[in-house]
């Protein structure tokens, strides 16, 4: 688990004794060993700051690899949009390494979403789950192009018939 923590915590922030809690470091570890993960992780205990973990893993393999930029979707529910870019991201950020961008597409307009999830080479984008309900969300998730999907409370994903469900699922097959 120290090993995990030393990976990703920045040096000052290590050297103060902040390490990962034991539940982030092994999912941690589990992603980076299979590239999945499921983590039924409970409320505090850092779901949010595994998200970004993974979303830079992801990032750092495709640029080692030469692939070019990978490209995440992070679905989360709207009610947290707010607090998730504007609190959790940079309090994250001041605590481990994260060079992968964070593009927040939950206050735009629809047309403007796709233009920038078009033109943007990579990164993370942030989608509230309200967004993939919309008829102009399957041109979002095209221009997206996603190598990883990250489905924080992914009980919003739970009924096959809904909308949003169809769109993502369709986006993946692509």
């Amino acid at each position: 688990r120290d090993a995990v923590s030393r990976l990703f915590v920045l040096a000052h922030m290590y050297d103060s004794g902040w390490r990962l809690r034991p539940i982030q470091a092994d999912a941690i570890a589990t992603f980076l060993a299979t590239g999945r993960l499921f983590a039924p992780v409970g409320v505090g205990h850092g779901k949010t700051l595994i998200v970004f973990l993974c979303a830079e893993i992801q990032w750092r393999r495709a640029q080692q690899a030469r692939q070019g930029a990978a490209r995440v979707i992070w679905l989360f529910p709207s009610s947290v949009a707010h607090q998730h870019i504007t609190l959790d991201l940079p309090w994250a950020r001041a605590r481990v390494g994260l060079s992968i961008p964070f593009i927040d597409l939950s206050k735009l307009e629809p047309g403007e979403r796709t233009a920038i999830a078009a033109f943007q080479t990579g990164g993370c984008f942030a989608v509230p789950y309200g967004l993939l309900s919309h008829s102009r969300s399957s041109e979002l998730l095209d221009a997206i192009r996603p190598s990883l999907v990250i489905a924080d409370e992914c009980q919003h994903l739970q009924n096959a018939h809904a909308a949003r469900t169809k769109r993502l699922l369709r986006a993946c097959r692509k």
